[in-house]
């Protein structure tokens, strides 16, 4: 038997009943640290969900959340919520700054050849070298050649099938477009007079505007992976259960593509409207300066 005199039968009982113990103020710290680390865990799974009316209300819940989070990042209210620190999350900033991007690239890059602006710079008869080819005037010494590629967002892994491809084109030829056009009127008149044939302008339309095709569908490619990991940056901050994520990932994932597959065949179309058949302009400054030559 303990003898109850000894200290150590004092130390044990004094614990027990609540007497003052050198670590009894560390542990009590710790356990209501543990205690609200696990309310907090709790707090996050939302709502019980043990029947299928308490399982309408927590999805319910969660789409209402979600749905606050594209209005306030697509207003660009990011000061509404904490949450926003992910610049990820930052959808209507990270759009603005691509569609930048895309303008700025289509404008210095986009076309084929540059336009020149210097009357001086157009060539006379006698500027033209004999046997002008389209070879001659586009052709680059290989490997000192500008270039830019036309994607700037990696790929998601679920959208790699219909996304764009990263490409590397090179930058508008400094050649001088007016030889270039020249030679394409020369190879292409017939017996018109004081015309040409308007077919000419598709033609060129179409050999100016090459790169447009590739410059297009890589930026709405980023467009798509930029609000794709939106959303998966979004069900990550409303949702932390991995597997009620996953399913709800899953169930989206088919309208998302059906919707990312037509964003990618729009663009398609329009440049087809606007890269084949005969080029039309409502544009009065094209006639005009159409006459002046």
């Amino acid at each position: 038997m303990c003898d109850k005199s000894s200290p150590r039968y004092k130390y044990r009982w004094s614990y027990v009943w609540g007497a003052d113990h050198p670590d009894r103020y560390q542990v009590k710290q710790e356990i209501v640290r543990k205690l609200a680390s696990t309310r907090g865990k709790l707090h996050q799974l939302g709502m019980e969900r043990e029947t299928s009316e308490k399982q309408l209300l927590y999805l319910t819940d969660l789409s209402t959340r979600f749905q606050r989070l594209v209005s306030l990042s697509v207003d660009a209210k990011y000061g509404s919520d904490a949450v926003f620190d992910n610049m990820q999350l930052r959808l209507a900033t990270l759009i603005s700054e691509r569609n930048a991007t895309f303008s700025d690239e289509l404008a210095r890059h986009g076309q084929q050849y540059h336009f020149t602006t210097s009357k001086n710079s157009v060539p006379t008869d006698e500027d033209l070298p004999p046997a002008l080819s389209w070879e001659m005037v586009e052709s680059v010494p290989p490997g000192t050649e500008a270039t830019f590629e036309v994607r700037k967002w990696a790929d998601c892994g679920e959208m790699e099938e219909i996304l764009h491809a990263q490409e590397s084109l090179p930058v508008a030829n400094g050649k001088s477009i007016a030889l270039w056009l020249r030679e394409v009127y020369k190879s292409s008149r017939g017996f018109e007079l004081g015309t040409f044939d308007s077919s000419i302008l598709g033609t060129t339309m179409k050999a100016q505007s090459t790169k447009w095709t590739s410059i297009a569908l890589g930026y709405i490619s980023d467009v798509v992976t930029i609000v794709h990991q939106f959303i998966l940056q979004a069900l990550d901050s409303i949702c932390p259960e991995q597997l009620v994520k996953s399913a709800l990932l899953s169930v989206l994932m088919d309208g998302l593509s059906e919707r990312y597959t037509k964003a990618i065949g729009q663009v398609r179309f329009l440049l087809d409207v606007e890269r084949t058949g005969t080029p039309m302009t409502l544009n009065h400054y094209f006639k005009d300066n159409l006459e002046k030559w």
